[in-house]
This record gives structure tokens, C-alpha cells and sequence, in this order.
């Protein structure tokens, strides 16, 4: 007796085989692109901002192909830091117009990134400030200058104030010197031309006495003129 075999039962099995296969292969495909993340590391390099300034930093994630959410993203103060966006292993972030300091990390479940903190400051103020200061110091090196300057001119001054000082004293004193000479040649002067003296017909001595000697009718004349005239003292009046 001759077994009949139906010829519709392999290719049913075939297919089912087929379907098998595409759903363990499916089933393996989202395990993978599910797989568990292990790391997040944060890169920035530039941690100092401007005001209103808009960033990028980059992500380092283990697996590389986990999916991250961009609200997994802390910023420690929104006022200063805001997260933005999400976008190809990129966090996208925005500064405000507050000045301050925040942290940025990655935080869910028991998977924490790395820390990196970011300085937000208003450039232009502070520009300004450091050239407010930088003018204040040198309005103040120039007052220094000058009071450096007017102290050294009033030194100069003091000196030179000193030195005619004692050059009026100098010349003072020769003055008086010279005016106490000339009163005394004046004094002699007066004293030999105002003093009268008798002098002989015959003789070459004047005297104070017009009766010194027995004169008979002496001449009476000034010191001066009886010096000139050749006349010495006589020595019994003088």
C-alpha cells in the first residue's frame, strides 16, 4: 500500500519557519538598539559665556547607540543656564542675561555624568569696569607724577630760596662792611678837613695851640690843608 504525502505541508512549514526567523531577528534589533546605558560624559570647551549666548557641548555615551532624553539634563540654576536642545550626541545650551555660576550634568537612575561648570558674565560690563579701572589708574600714577613733580620744584625752590638767602646775608654783611669803612674814611675825612690847626710863618709843624712854641701871628688852617701843605704834628701839643 502506497503512503500519500499532502505537497501543501513543507511550504507551510517553510513560512512559518521564515516568520520565526523575522520576529527573533526583530526581537534582537530592538534588544540592541535598547541596550542599557552604562556612561554620559559632558565636553565643553569653553566654560566661560557671554550673556545671551547660545553653546554646544558634546556627549560621550557608552553605548553609543542609547538613546538619551534631554530632560535627563540638569542645569543647577535655569535663571542663568537653560538646557535648549537635544540634537546628534550635542546638548545644545543657553545663557541668560543674569551673571552667575551653574553646573551642568546628566542625571537618571544611578548613571551620573560628569560635571561641568560654567561662568556666565556680561562681557561688555565688565569690559567696562576693567577700563574704568585701568583709568583710574593711571589718572592716579599721573597725580603721583605730579605731586612727585611739584614736591621736587618745591625742594628746587626751597634751595634756591636758601642759596639767595645767604647771598643777601653775604652781600649784607660786605654792605656793612664797607659802608662802616667808608664812615670811618668819611669820619677821618670830616675830622681832618673840619679841624682847624695853626701853623708858623716859619716851620714845617702845625699845632693845636696857637701860643705852642712863642708862634707869633700864626695861621690858622684846616688839618687837611696843613697836611697837604707838608705840616706834621708838633709833638708838644699832639
Amino acid at each position: 500500500m502506497k503512503r500519500v504525502i499532502s505537497k501543501g505541508k513543507p511550504a507551510k512549514q517553510i513560512r512559518n519557519t521564515i516568520k520565526l526567523c523575522l520576529i527573533t531577528f526583530l526581537v534582537v534589533c530592538l534588544t540592541g538598539c535598547g541596550s542599557s546605558l552604562n556612561s554620559v560624559q559632558i565636553h565643553s570647551e569653553n566654560t566661560n559665556f557671554d550673556i545671551n549666548q547660545e553653546e554646544t557641548l558634546s556627549l560621550d555615551i557608552d553605548p553609543k547607540d542609547s538613546e538619551l532624553d534631554m530632560n535627563d539634563f540638569h542645569s543647577s540654576d535655569e535663571n542663568v543656564v537653560s538646557i535648549k536642545d537635544l540634537k546628534d550626541q550635542q546638548l545644545i545650551i543657553s545663557s541668560t542675561d543674569k551673571e552667575g555660576s551653574v553646573t551642568i550634568y546628566y542625571e537618571k537612575g544611578d548613571i551620573k555624568s560628569n560635571t561641568i561648570t560654567i561662568q556666565v558674565v556680561d562681557k561688555q560690563k565688565a569690559l567696562a569696569i576693567a577700563q574704568a579701572k585701568k583709568e583710574a589708574e593711571e589718572t592716579k600714577k599721573k597725580e603721583e607724577e605730579k605731586k612727585k613733580q611739584e614736591e621736587a620744584e618745591k625742594e628746587t625752590q626751597q634751595k634756591q630760596a636758601e642759596e639767595q638767602k645767604k647771598k643777601t646775608e653775604s652781600q649784607k654783611k660786605s654792605s656793612s662792611s664797607t659802608s662802616s669803612q667808608s664812615k670811618t674814611s668819611t669820619s677821618k675825612s670830616s675830622d681832618t678837613n673840619g679841624q682847624m690847626v695853626y701853623i708858623p710863618k716859619t716851620g714845617k709843624k702845625y699845632h693845636s695851640n696857637s701860643s705852642c712854641s712863642n708862634m707869633k701871628n700864626p695861621s690858622c688852617v684846616t688839618l687837611g690843608e696843613a697836611q697837604s701843605r707838608g705840616y706834621t704834628p708838633c709833638k708838644k701839643c699832639y
